[in-house]
């Protein structure tokens, strides 16, 4: 039986996922959430980057709801999740490098 991720950590810009008992387990090429039922507001959470930012990255209109799953924007927009965490990914990487910084 797979071990269910407890928490999620971001280390400088890997999200990496906790299996309890101080083990962590790399998540490859995904954010260690449920890319159906996570929202942008989740993604904030587990990466520091604001959700309107990354909805704006993604060309989401302002009026989008912050809480709403990204499937449902998925399917209301027509992104693919992949773009979400190419869109996350990136602005990590701005954070980190100071890029867009006032």
């Amino acid at each position: 039986m797979a071990a269910v991720p407890a928490s999620v950590f971001v280390e400088g810009h890997k999200i990496t996922r906790s299996f309890g008992a101080g083990h962590r387990a790399p998540a490859l090429r995904t954010f260690a959430l449920d890319a159906g039922q996570s929202s942008l507001r989740d993604l904030e959470a587990a990466t520091g980057i604001p959700a309107r930012t990354i909805a704006s990255r993604l060309g989401l209109p302002g009026t989008v709801g912050m809480n709403e799953s990204l499937g449902r924007l998925r399917r209301l927009y027509g992104f693919e999740i992949q773009a979400v965490r190419d869109a996350v990914a990136q602005l990590i990487k701005e954070k980190r490098s100071g890029v867009g910084s006032k």
